[in-house]
């Protein structure tokens, strides 16, 4: 009796231990997989596969559970059950977040035994695609458009070619490959071009703000590109003070937003410069209450005529030239007729003055002297007088105008001399401080 109730108990027993999930015993060895070990950063999944073996080498018994946790990225499961040969499997999925998921497998039981496994999500910057958009023009008026240009690359930097997926996509206004902007979508998937382009059009629609352009290429991060819509096109004036300027001289550009009704912008507004040559400092100025900006124009040395550019957003460019002149480098002197006869009474001399281009220089100054040698030694001679005037003096200071300083020279008849020379000479001084003189000789002839 006895040992039928015994045999009862060790039954009961058996059916009672066959129930609850066996433990892994100390010494329990595990080994975890992955399948891929890289996976898309969007909806990428990979099989991870654990194996558990006892010290004695044999397979986990069925049913002893496993723990899985992650570093990133999502498990199907956290706690997994071993089949009849002591494996046990999940699936990693990719949330969004890019980078090395390590994945550790442990008992669920305790213990020391542990295994790790690692799987990458997305790509690293030796394998990812490049993608880059651009948006011209970056500042709309409503109902205006610009051209979305993006351009794909190889991980090391070689363009793709053509047959790309590139995928945008807009916060504020539509796509239009058309670029007729009479419909579209807030994206777009474009196939890029054997240059590695793809181009459509941002339609500004009706509504003023920020549009942000969000682009993919296959496993590419995404990139941004901006673009403003402004709600209406403001008008710039710009001038130079002064507008003819030594190469070593600076010139103040001041500028004048006003809105399409002609009032003040106000402060705030950044205005974009842009010189042909040299520098300006600053080049985005900002507007003050009233709407104007000003910036310092330097030819750094250089001399020509400088266009200097303004734009504000959507603005039509607005320009203002200003000459540069070069330093003097000569001065050509000619004069007509080249010798008199003793009564007559006017010459006239042209000074040319020069840069080292061979240009005219304007605005510098031409002191004119002339003077007679005699037997008896060198004395004043004449009263010159400035062309198209009545003023006569005994010398003559002229601004320089196209290069050309013209200048009447009057002679007293009662001294002249056949025989005698007439000398005059012109100096026109350089802005290093040195100078430049040229002089011609007019002889008197008997009469």
């Amino acid at each position: 009796m006895k040992q039928r109730f015994l045999l009862l108990l060790l039954f009961f027993c058996a059916l009672a231990c066959d129930s609850a999930n066996p433990v892994a015993p100390t010494g329990t060895v595990l080994s975890i997989s992955a399948s891929p070990t890289q996976i898309n950063l969007s909806g990428g999944s990979s099989r991870l596969t654990v194996t558990g073996f006892k010290p004695d080498g044999n397979p986990l018994n069925p049913g002893t559970q496993i723990t899985l946790s992650t570093t990133l990225g999502v498990l199907s499961s956290t706690l997994v059950e071993s089949d009849g040969t002591g494996r046990a499997a999940a699936n990693l999925i990719s949330d969004g977040r890019p980078g090395t998921a390590t994945i550790t497998a442990t008992p669920a039981s305790g213990g020391e035994a542990s295994s790790t496994v690692d799987v990458l999500i997305g790509q690293t910057a030796e394998t990812q695609p490049q993608l880059s958009i651009t948006a011209s023009p970056s500042v709309l008026g409503l109902g205006e458009r610009a051209t979305v240009t993006a351009v794909a690359r190889n991980a090391d930097g070689t363009l793709f070619g053509a047959g790309g997926s590139v995928l945008l996509r807009t916060d504020l206004g539509f796509f239009d490959n058309s670029g007729s902007c009479g419909s579209g979508s807030n994206s777009v998937t474009l196939t890029t071009s054997a240059s590695s382009e793809a181009r459509t059009f941002l339609c500004g629609g009706q509504q003023p703000g920020t549009v942000t352009i969000t682009g993919s290429f296959g496993s590419s991060e995404e990139v941004t590109a901006t673009v403003t819509i402004e709600n209406q096109r403001p008008n710039l004036i710009i001038n130079a003070n002064p507008d003819n300027i030594a190469a070593t001289g600076m010139s103040e550009i001041t500028v004048i937003a006003r809105d399409e009704n002609d009032v003040p912008l106000g402060a705030g507004f950044e205005i974009q410069l842009l010189a042909s040559f040299g520098t300006l400092d600053p080049e985005t100025p900002t507007t003050d209450s009233s709407g104007r900006a000003t910036a310092a124009f330097n030819p750094s040395g250089e001399f020509g005529t400088a266009v200097i550019q303004a734009f504000l957003g959507s603005s039509e460019a607005a320009s203002v030239s200003i000459v540069v002149r070069g330093d003097v480098e000569r001065v050509r002197f000619s004069t007509a007729p080249g010798s008199i006869n003793v009564g007559q009474q006017t010459l006239s001399f042209v000074a040319n003055v020069l840069n080292s281009r061979n240009i005219g220089i304007q605005g510098v100054i031409a002191v004119f002297e002339a003077t007679r040698q005699t037997a008896n030694g060198t004395s004043s001679v004449g009263r010159f007088r400035v062309a198209g005037t009545e003023t006569d003096s005994d010398g003559a200071v002229l601004t320089v105008a196209n290069g050309n300083a013209a200048i009447d020279l009057f002679l007293m008849l009662t001294e002249t001399v056949a025989g005698e020379t007439i000398t005059v000479t012109v100096t026109v001084n350089r802005e290093d401080g040195t100078s430049r003189t040229a002089m011609t000789d007019v002889g008197v002839n008997a009469p």
